[in-house]
C-alpha cells in the first residue's frame, strides 16, 4: 500500500492478521421429551474482534426481522415446520468487541424422510472445493478463519451412536471433529483454523483431498 503522506514515495507491505484477530463459537442445542416433537432449538452465536466488527457491520444494514427470516431459511431447508419464537436478541459489547446473537425456534416435525441432517454451515462453507482445481497459481483461502461449532441433541430418546474423533491439518488448515454420548444426550464439536491465506501450487492436491 502506498501512505497518502508527504514524504512517502514507496509501497510498503501491510502485515497480514494474526490467527486469533476474529473468532466465531457457535452453540446449537436441541432439546425435547421425544423427536416426534415439539422440539426446541436455541442458538448462541458470539463473533469476536474481527468477527464482531464484521457482522456488526450487516446488523446495522439489514432490520432484525430481515435477518431472522435469513436464518429462519436456513433452518427450514431441514425443518420446513419450524418456527421462530421472537426474533433474535443481540448483545453487543464493544468494548470487548464481542457480539452474540440469540435464536431460539420450535420443531413440530423433526424427521425429515426419516431422518435429520446436522450441519456446521459456516465451517461447511469455509471447505468446499474451488470450481477450478488444475491451478497454476496458489489458492486462496480466508484467513484468518476461527470457528468453532458445537451441536448438542438430548431428546430423551437413546440412539446407539460410537463416539469418534479426528484431526485433519496441513500448513494453512486444520479441522477438528469429536462425537460424544452420554446417556440420551449427543455431542457434536467442529473446530477449524486457518494459518494463512493462500496455498502453494504444489501442495493444492494434497490439499484438496
Amino acid at each position: 500500500a502506498l501512505q497518502l503522506r508527504e514524504g512517502i514515495a514507496e509501497l510498503e507491505k501491510i502485515p497480514l492478521p494474526t490467527t486469533d484477530s476474529g473468532r466465531i463459537v457457535i452453540s446449537e442445542k436441541y432439546e425435547g421429551k421425544s423427536s416426534q416433537g415439539p422440539v426446541s432449538l436455541v442458538v448462541n452465536t458470539t463473533y469476536i474482534g474481527a468477527e464482531a466488527d464484521s457482522i456488526r457491520y450487516e446488523l446495522s444494514r439489514d432490520s432484525l426481522a430481515e435477518l431472522s427470516k435469513t436464518y429462519l431459511n436456513y433452518y427450514g431447508e431441514e425443518s420446513p415446520s419450524i418456527k421462530a419464537e421472537g426474533l433474535p436478541e443481540v448483545e453487543d459489547d464493544p468494548v470487548t468487541n464481542k457480539i452474540v446473537v440469540k435464536e431460539r425456534y420450535l420443531i413440530d416435525g423433526f424427521w425429515k424422510d426419516l431422518k435429520h441432517n446436522f450441519l456446521a454451515d459456516k465451517i461447511y462453507a469455509e471447505v468446499g472445493k474451488p470450481n477450478v482445481t488444475q491451478r497454476s497459481m496458489p489458492m486462496r483461502i480466508r484467513y484468518p478463519v476461527s470457528i468453532h461449532h458445537t451441536i448438542e441433541i438430548d431428546l430423551s430418546e437413546y440412539y446407539n451412536i460410537a463416539s469418534d474423533s479426528g484431526s485433519v491439518a496441513n500448513d494453512v488448515v486444520r479441522f477438528d471433529y469429536d462425537l460424544t454420548r452420554h446417556g440420551n444426550r449427543i455431542r457434536l464439536n467442529y473446530a477449524l483454523k486457518t494459518f494463512d491465506d493462500s496455498v502453494p501450487v504444489e501442495k493444492i492436491p494434497q490439499h484438496l483431498l
